[in-house]
Protein backbone atom coordinates (compact mmCIF):
# COMPACT_ATOMS: atom_id res chain seq x y z
CA UNK A 1 0.00 0.00 0.00
CA UNK A 2 1.81 3.39 -1.02
CA UNK A 3 1.99 5.44 2.53
CA UNK A 4 0.00 7.93 1.00
CA UNK A 5 -2.89 6.39 1.37
CA UNK A 6 -2.79 5.28 4.81
CA UNK A 7 -6.43 6.60 6.10
CA UNK A 8 -5.61 6.01 9.81
CA UNK A 9 -2.54 6.22 12.27
CA UNK A 10 -0.12 3.25 11.97
CA UNK A 11 3.39 2.16 13.27
CA UNK A 12 5.26 1.52 9.98
CA UNK A 13 7.47 -2.03 9.52
CA UNK A 14 10.02 -1.87 6.80
CA UNK A 15 13.23 -3.81 6.04
CA UNK A 16 15.22 -0.62 5.12
CA UNK A 17 14.28 3.00 4.68
CA UNK A 18 16.15 5.45 3.32
CA UNK A 19 16.71 9.17 5.04
CA UNK A 20 14.57 10.73 1.76
CA UNK A 21 12.08 8.14 2.56
CA UNK A 22 11.24 9.18 6.18
CA UNK A 23 11.71 12.90 5.35
CA UNK A 24 8.55 12.14 3.31
CA UNK A 25 6.50 10.32 6.33
CA UNK A 26 3.22 11.98 6.63
CA UNK A 27 3.89 12.94 10.70
CA UNK A 28 -0.04 12.48 11.17
CA UNK A 29 -0.35 9.33 9.66
CA UNK A 30 3.05 7.41 11.11
CA UNK A 31 3.55 6.75 14.83
CA UNK A 32 6.54 5.33 14.59
CA UNK A 33 8.76 2.75 12.55
CA UNK A 34 11.00 -0.19 13.29
CA UNK A 35 13.32 -1.10 9.95
CA UNK A 36 15.46 -4.60 10.08
CA UNK A 37 18.58 -2.24 8.80
CA UNK A 38 19.53 1.45 9.10
CA UNK A 39 21.70 3.35 11.14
Amino acid sequence: MPLAELSEPVVLVAHDLTPSDTAQLDKEKILGFCTAIGG
